[in-house]
């Protein structure tokens, strides 16, 4: 199990529990959210993050992203995991 904040992370099992309400995740959004999770606080390109969902439309990873979103922010309006960095990608916020 991996945790950050209130976000733990069954990779094993494809499951996220975020205040206690569990989501399953597909492969692809896992691979996605451990990638996040593996290299947080660093600005990804959309491009880098193609290679994870094996994908040649970089727009592909938006929608991965809102649907993962969906399964791990408290208030998807105001997100403190995914954070998007305009015109260049995204961010997995590292939570103390």
């Amino acid at each position: 199990m991996l945790s950050l904040g209130d976000l733990e992370i069954y990779p094993e099992s494809y499951k996220v529990v975020v205040e206690d309400r569990q989501s399953d995740l597909s492969e692809r959004e896992m691979k996605l959210l451990l990638f996040f999770y593996e290299h947080k606080g660093k600005v990804l390109s959309r491009k880098e993050l193609l290679e994870i969902c094996d994908s040649e439309d970089e727009r592909i990873i938006d929608t991965y992203v809102s649907k993962l979103r969906r399964k791990i922010e408290p208030n998807r309006s105001e997100p403190i995991y995914i954070e998007t960095v305009k015109r260049v990608g995204y961010r997995f916020r590292a939570l103390s």
